[in-house]
């Protein structure tokens, strides 16, 4: 989320794969795809090459709990002055789900 709103959006599109198991998945297409010849690709259309459930995928994009996640993460980036990312935080909640922040 560092790098402003194209970065914002594939983080939440990350995330929201992560609700269906695909997280890391779903990192490693956005990677490969991305490149400087094509950096507008729509997010939409890596979730669909994952075969994700699209219609759930779009609903959880809006979650606040995303906002919050990555809002914590710049905060942490910042606060220790991070020079550059990705930047993995992983936090295990009291119920053992991992959670991992970029």
């Amino acid at each position: 989320p560092l790098y402003g709103p194209r970065s914002e959006a594939l983080g939440r599109a990350a995330l929201a794969a992560s609700r269906q198991g695909r997280y890391w998945d779903y990192l490693q297409v956005a990677f490969l795809r991305s490149t400087r010849r094509n950096p507008a690709e729509p997010p939409g259309r890596w979730a669909s090459a994952l075969g994700l459930d699209l219609a759930r995928w779009r609903r959880d994009l809006g979650r606040r709990r995303w906002r919050i996640e990555m809002e914590a993460t710049v905060t942490v980036a910042e606060a220790v002055h991070l020079p550059v990312m990705p930047v993995f935080l992983v936090r295990r909640t009291k119920g053992g789900a991992v959670t991992i922040l970029l």
